[in-house]
């Protein structure tokens, strides 16, 4: 049974750490479906990719402390120990790119066919917030595939001081049918290679996160 009346935002919320990717300057994102035809739509909205890194401002500052001697059968220590005074070092995010696409593609860029910009002001399929989405349809009638039915980051990015970085956004897929899936892949080169770091599939209950 299809799906064609899926009326449903989900949303997407994905971390990718240094273990299943390296972390370079050269990183992009990219969204691809691999829906079965080109009728089966997907819209996505409000990308919000962000990086949790050390914060230096709170890492624990040291104090030289003499060691000192009670008792006379121990040995003072010829150098000072140094003591940390705070806790250990905590994290903050920093937004990397943010795109709602009220002002245009932004930070992406779409495949020459099967993928762009969709008004849904006046459509019954309202977004999260603002009226303008990303549209990807299915791939069948493309002649490539990847890129024709794919956004992805136009520019390079560099997540080299990042513990590890995230990925939320919404998604709502209109005519996808039972198997439909899309995919979030990402790149260390330049978008040169992609490796994939999660899958969404329809089901029968909706969407189901295969990752």
């Amino acid at each position: 049974d299809g799906f064609e009346d899926n009326d449903q935002f989900y949303e997407g919320n994905v971390t990718i750490d240094r273990s299943e990717i390296d972390f370079t300057a050269n990183f992009r994102l990219r969204f691809r479906s691999e829906a079965s035809s080109s009728r089966d739509n997907l819209l996505i909205d409000d990308i919000n990719f962000f990086g949790r890194r050390e914060d230096i401002t709170s890492k624990p500052s040291t104090s030289l402390v003499p060691t000192l001697s009670i008792m006379p059968t121990f040995v003072p220590s010829d150098s000072p120990s140094r003591i940390p005074t705070q806790s250990p070092f905590k994290t903050e995010e920093v937004t990397i790119t943010f795109d709602d696409f009220e002002d245009g593609i932004g930070n992406y860029e779409a495949g020459p066919i099967n993928a762009g910009l969709f008004d849904a002001e006046n459509d019954e399929q309202h977004t999260p917030g603002g009226s303008s989405v990303l549209k990807i349809k299915g791939r069948k009638k493309t002649t490539d595939p990847d890129n024709a039915a794919s956004f992805y980051h136009k520019q390079d990015h560099d997540v080299s001081s990042y513990l590890d970085v995230r990925v939320n956004f919404f998604f709502l897929s209109p005519s996808y049918d039972r198997g439909d899936s899309f995919v979030l892949e990402a790149s260390s080169d330049s978008g040169q290679n992609w490796i994939e770091v999660e899958r969404w599939t329809m089901d029968k209950d909706g969407f189901e996160d295969n990752d």
